[in-house]
């Protein structure tokens, strides 16, 4: 793993993907609690369907870098970015820097079914890939064709879209 500014990925990601789709965690805070409580009201109040901004909520799906920011990745504990065939990693390791890793496709990988946590067991608390399977909790997941791919040699794993 390397230590890299905030500044340092974002030329990274400019210049080693192509067409990349971002996931991040936001580090969950009171205010932010507050923020996913009042947009959940907002959502079940409104008569008409209406899509929240994704860089609202604690859990981060955006189709395009262009919608990430400084203030965003800082406000993160852990994102990715990947396109088909390669994920960054990046967890925070303080307020500019983040621990980051890049795994690459390989042809020993095997494709697992992502599905909803709903809390987490004994045997799957720390399990290696539970943050993908995060991913499964979004209402609308399976439109946006992201699949998870297990590299077991390697002990990797990283997200993918069609």
């Amino acid at each position: 793993m390397r230590k890299l500014s905030i500044s340092e990925i974002q030329t990274l990601l400019t210049n080693e993907f192509t067409e990349p789709w971002f996931i991040g965690q936001r580090k969950w805070s009171g205010k932010l609690a507050q923020e996913v409580i009042q947009l959940r009201d907002t959502l079940q109040n409104s008569e008409n369907s209406i899509n929240p901004d994704p860089a609202a909520i604690g859990l981060v799906l955006l189709r395009s870098l262009a919608e990430v920011n400084h203030s965003l990745l800082a406000d993160c504990d852990r994102f990715y970015v990947f396109n088909q065939d390669k994920q960054l990693k990046a967890i925070q390791f303080n307020s500019d820097t983040f621990m980051t890793q890049i795994y690459i496709k390989a042809d020993n990988e095997k494709q697992v079914s992502l599905c909803k946590i709903d809390r987490p067991q004994k045997n799957t608390y720390h399990h290696r890939y539970s943050f993908a399977s995060l991913i499964g909790s979004i209402p609308d997941f399976k439109e946006f064709n992201i699949s998870v791919w297990i590299n077991h040699t390697q002990k990797t794993w990283r997200f993918s879209h069609e």
